[in-house]
């Protein structure tokens, strides 16, 4: 019998009953025997667990679905039963009951459960927890806590056997299961808890709580965690932590408090609440050796330390070390290709040491004398290990696109005018649309902003590098993009998700961002050839002297630059990333010029002329993100300025801007302001953290208020007042941000909190006084207390932002109804699609392929059911769950649809295909344009069904090159 049901990982087929199984409650029966054929599944842990072959593991009631139970037993104490169908509904024998919800047993019998019932309501104890260590389970978990309904994400190596089941259900059903849902962070691992942890056999569970959580049902809103609950955790917790959105509960089996458990050593500091982070982090690649084993150094080079903060190096050797143990060859062997080729040479990196945590970012050096050369200042030694070392890496590209965002124009207005980002959207649709009217997809549909923070978390919002290849594949062999239906579609309807992305119906229709790429400028991580030359030994002979871009490693500027605009950015380092912005500029004061030049902010080699006929191309640096006057002005190679990547370049887009018009540089503008200072009640002690320090940093937490309001304070104060500061503040952004994500100071969070209302109460006196006028939309996006804005509603007015995100709501659905619509008439005319329609195919061929194309056009729409539960889901690990679960469905139909293809062999293969390309070009009646082609060019792992058709359409002479030998007929 041939049965084609997913499994999980490890899982393995022992046995298909050929008659079929009794255990069923449908209509489809032979005599007293189910027609739906079982499958017993041995899972991880050895658990035989019926599957249906039919249904693919699926559990669902109905006259036509099976919906067979099993009987598996655990010798502790009691047996019990699956009856429902659904893995971990468990009934009770001895108190006829059912397991309702997790530690707690909802038995109908006066007085509970018996004693010798392992459902006892004792959390710990009330189920057995699965022996199965080597094994990382990582989900969400729907729980209630008092009023609040979270989900907290477990990540442990000892699941209680319920959670097993259900886990292994959702890994197969790619759903939750009973409250349960299985996450799939891809090719991103936890490597300090498989190294520290699981490799040393240690037993461990951890739960990860938001700190704010919604309210039970009707009572609406956000709400902190019950005092209680945090309590209850951290008592029986090995380690507990938090920072501004999560706290941590680590337990592992047997350890005492703190972290010499896990191998390591904290000393309580400033900013060692940050550096708890690695404990949880997820990586790429990982290495695990003793300190002796990895060759180190700490290099002081000569000159100023913001020449080499936050920028370390790597050997081509070490970096092919960490590649060594990821898991799957292929992605293995290409990212070795790679880093070999010099293709990634810029990585985020971690190295946890005996001397402390080694971070920033790191540059690939081929022929580097050590595995790891870092500056003195990247070291932090707030954690350190004992003895051990652990590196990590993730990929940080030099080089994006750059996208307008609300914050660097609210803070620029002036130098990026309204007419520049509507003509800019205007460009991007129609770069677009002239695209594909010429065959192709635009190179900047496969490039964008990254997530880069601080958080771990892997960014899946780009679209899919694999759809990527078949758009160059497709093309690399001579055939317009046109022709494919559904490469079109998706590169389309790609630009619509990102510009969708924000997309917000209350209270009234909005976008909370607005997505366009931005003309004449791109993204970069910068770099100072000081730090190339000195710290990676690179020979840097022949580079421009002025500000350039190296796709190795970023945007590289000289260090006596970078460090007198040091604090026009914020107190930048080298893995920060900046907007590289080509404007023109001149200067109608020479006081203004004076002024810009003793500040920093422009630098001394731009010639700037009287005359805007004479304006200098300049680069406008702005990092990201920013606040009022953070930007500096840098020259730019007078004869090679135009060979810099800038994005979407058009010359007549470039601002020509008078130097009088440019916002004051922020250390100009904190010269007329009074900063009172952060109040601070902590104490550091400079030891290891107690438990009750733990539980101080947790409740801490809850009178965290982020950084979020106050920049939307200073966005709708400049909005409002021009490009400046209230005239008294706490402090500047900058030491607000450090403070909300370092520090667990209560103290200096209730200030924090404070200076909201002071800051807004500064904007209302400001606006009454003046008779000013708010832009009413950006006060919605980024929301003014409602006590403050009722106080401005009759001066509220549509403003820019107002007017940018109608006209931008007006091109989205024009994307919609124009574009997107038309992606399968532009194959109508193509010859290759009227060669296709020419073509001798038998009626036995044509039904084939109508049958083909629609058995698997209906598997990959059930797996787009996936991508709706991604959508609606809020919590960043379950939207990436969802998109890698959908990935690997579509992965799996792809690979099925191949195998019935090359099944045929020869070149009958090359038959079916075309007639499968006949069928979907073809029109009719009921299909004036053919039918969609999802199923030809939906991307696989390694192949797709249209790597088949290039074979055969190279094969048949309409292709520009042979990639197979001429098979014989069967």
């Amino acid at each position: 019998m041939d049965i084609s049901i997913p499994l999980y990982a490890g899982a393995e087929i022992v046995s298909v009953p050929a008659t079929g199984h009794e255990e069923c409650n449908c209509t489809k029966r032979d005599g007293d025997k189910c027609e739906f054929k079982a499958v017993v599944v041995r899972s991880l842990n050895q658990m035989d667990v019926p599957m249906c072959g039919v249904h693919n593991g699926v559990f669902k009631r109905g006259n036509e679905v099976c919906v067979f139970g099993a009987q598996p037993t655990v010798t502790n104490k009691m047996e019990y039963q699956v009856t429902s169908g659904i893995p971990g509904q468990i009934e009770c024998d001895c108190c006829d009951g059912s397991l309702a919800d997790i530690g707690a047993c909802a038995c109908d019998m006066e007085g509970g459960c018996s004693v010798d019932c392992k459902y006892n309501n004792q959390e710990e104890k009330e189920e057995l927890e699965v022996d199965d260590t080597s094994f990382i389970y990582h989900f969400l978990m729907e729980k209630n806590e008092g009023a609040v309904v979270t989900m907290p994400r477990i990540i442990t190596n000892i699941p209680q056997e319920s959670e097993r089941v259900r886990y292994q259900t959702s890994v197969v059903t790619k759903r939750p299961t009973d409250g349960l849902l299985a996450l799939n962070t891809g090719t991103w691992d936890f490597h300090f808890l498989h190294w520290q942890l699981v490799m040393r056999g240690l037993k461990f569970r951890i739960m990860v709580l938001p700190n704010k959580a919604p309210a039970g049902t009707g009572t609406g809103g956000m709400q902190d965690l019950d005092p209680e609950v945090i309590m209850k955790y951290h008592s029986r917790s090995t380690f507990s932590y938090a920072n501004d959105a999560h706290t941590f509960f680590i337990r592992i089996e047997g350890a005492e408090w703190g972290l010499a458990p896990m191998g390591l050593i904290d000393c309580d500091v400033p900013k060692l609440a940050k550096r708890f982070a690695e404990i949880c982090r997820l990586s790429e690649f990982g290495y695990y050796k003793q300190i002796s084993d990895i060759k180190m150094v700490a290099r002081v080079p000569i000159g100023d330390v913001e020449f080499y903060d936050g920028m370390n190096y790597v050997s081509l050797k070490f970096a092919l070390k960490l590649t060594k143990l990821i898991a799957d060859e292929k992605r293995r062997n290409r990212v070795r290709r790679d880093l070999i080729a010099g293709h990634i040479s810029r990585f985020n990196i971690r190295v946890l040491t005996p001397l402390g945590l080694i971070k920033g970012d790191c540059i690939v050096v081929d022929g580097l004398a050590y595995d790891i050369v870092y500056h003195p200042e990247n070291l932090k030694s707030e954690l350190k290990t004992d003895g051990w070392c652990l590196a990590t890496m993730t990929r940080h590209n030099p080089y994006h696109i750059a996208v307008w965002d609300t914050q660097t124009w609210v803070n620029n207005r002036n130098v990026l005018p309204l007419a520049k980002q509507i003509k800019d959207l205007d460009n991007t649709i129609q770069d677009l649309v002239d695209s594909f009217n010429a065959g192709e997809v635009p190179d900047w549909l496969m490039l964008g902003e990254e997530l880069h923070d601080d958080s771990g978390l892997p960014d899946y919002e780009r679209l899919s590098q694999l759809m990527d290849k078949q758009y160059i594949r497709w093309q690399a062999h001579g055939f317009d993009i046109r022709a494919a239906q559904n490469l079109v579609f998706m590169a389309t309807n790609g630009l619509i998700k990102r510009m969708e992305r924000n997309l917000k119906t209350k209270p009234i229709r909005y976008y909370k961002k607005t997505w366009t790429r931005m003309s004449n400028a791109f993204l970069a991580g910068v770099i100072t050839r000081e730090s190339l030359i000195h710290m990676g030994n690179v020979d840097m002979k022949g580079t421009s002297p002025y500000l350039y871009h190296d796709m190795r490693y970023g945007l590289v500027m000289n260090g006596a630059r970078f460090r007198d605009t040091y604090s026009l950015h914020g107190g930048w380092d080298l893995d920060d990333t900046v907007k590289v912005i080509l404007i023109k500029i001149w200067s109608s004061d020479p006081n203004r010029t004076r002024m810009m030049l003793e500040s920093g902010a422009l630098d001394p080699r731009c010639p700037v002329r009287n005359n805007q006929e004479e304006a200098t191309p300049v680069a406008f640096l702005v990092r990201s993100p920013n606040g009022p006057g953070e930007y500096s002005i840098e020259a730019l190679d007078p004869e090679n300025w135009m060979d810099m990547p800038w994005h979407a370049f058009d010359e007549e887009l470039i601002p020509v801007i008078d130097l009088v018009n440019i916002p004051d540089p922020q250390t100009e503008l904190v010269k007329g302001i009074t900063i009172t200072g952060i109040p601070t009640s902590l104490v550091h002690t400079g030891k290891p953290i107690t438990r009750e320090q733990g539980l101080e940093m947790i409740e801490a937490q809850r009178y965290n208020p982020g950084i979020g309001a106050i920049c939307n304070c200073l966005m709708n104060w400049v909005m409002t007042m021009g490009t400046s500061f209230p005239p008294r503040m706490l402090a500047l952004l900058e030491q607000m941000v450090d403070t909300t994500q370092q520090l667990r100071d209560p103290v200096s969070f209730q200030a924090i909190t404070e200076e909201v209302n002071n800051l807004y109460q500064q904007m209302v006196d400001q606006v009454v006084a003046g008779d000013l006028r708010v832009d009413g939309l950006l006060a919605i996006a980024h929301p003014i207390p409602e006590e403050f804005a009722e106080q401005m509603r009759s001066y509220m007015v549509p403003g820019r932002f107002s007017r940018f995100n109608n006209y931008f709501g007006f091109k989205v659905d024009y994307l919609k109804k124009e574009v997107l619509l038309k992606s399968m008439q532009m194959r109508h005319p193509l010859p290759l699609v009227n060669w296709t329609r020419a073509l001798n195919v038998s009626n036995e061929s044509k039904a084939w392929a109508k049958n083909f194309n629609w058995r698997y056009n209906a598997e990959l729409k059930m797996n787009q059911t996936i991508w709706t539960h991604r959508d609606e889901e809020k919590n960043p690990f379950a939207r990436m769950h969802f998109e890698m679960m959908r990935s690997a469905a579509n992965k799996a139909t792809v690979a099925k649809a191949v195998a019935e293809l090359r099944e045929f062999g020869g070149n009958t293969t090359y038959k079916k295909v075309l007639a499968l390309w006949n069928h979907i070009v073809s029109v009719s009646p009921g299909h004036p344009y053919g039918v969609h082609d999802r199923v030809i060019f939906q991307p696989g792992e390694d192949e797709s069904v249209m790597h088949v058709l290039i074979e055969a359409l190279n094969w048949m002479g309409q292709g520009n090159g042979f990639i197979v030998p001429d098979a014989e007929e069967e």
